[in-house]
């Protein structure tokens, strides 16, 4: 009996840095998941992520939200042109689900999804939340729809 193909999607680099729990995580789900399915494994590029040295001051909170509002654009931007490509993959890949580690405002899920196939979420819980606490932005309304 053969094994179904399932894609494993990892989107976010800082997660493939070795030293992360984050890395550890999806080595141990890789090899507990190619038990049950011909798993391709989809994942960015390993590096090391960069730690934060950014600090928003009370008074340049607006400056700060506008800022903020600008990088998520730019991000959302960036997971749309990121998303279309893994699209591509999955299904040159012939796989007819995928398990997906969410990102936050990320529409490759909605993608698969259009494209009938079956999705997976994995995710480290809401964190719209802190997010919006460390990183303020005017579009952090969006965050919510996107990671329930």
């Amino acid at each position: 009996m053969t094994k179904s193909k399932l894609a494993y999607i990892v989107t976010e680099q800082g997660c493939m840095d070795p030293t992360t729990g984050a890395h550890q995580h999806i080595a141990m789900g890789l090899h507990e998941l190619s038990k049950h399915f011909d798993v391709i494994p989809i994942l960015p590029k390993s590096r090391r992520a960069k730690p934060s040295k950014r600090i928003v001051r009370s008074s340049s909170l607006n400056r700060g939200r506008l800022r903020g509002m600008f990088r998520d654009v730019r991000d959302f931007l960036r997971l749309i042109v990121n998303a279309l490509s893994i699209v591509k993959k999955v299904r040159t890949s012939g796989c007819k689900s995928a398990y997906i580690r969410v990102q936050a405002l990320s529409t490759l899920p909605l993608m698969l999804k259009a494209l009938g196939i079956r999705i997976f979420l994995e995710a480290n819980g809401l964190q719209f939340q802190s997010r919006s606490k460390h990183l303020p932005s005017y579009l952090s309304f969006a965050y919510k729809p996107f990671e329930r």
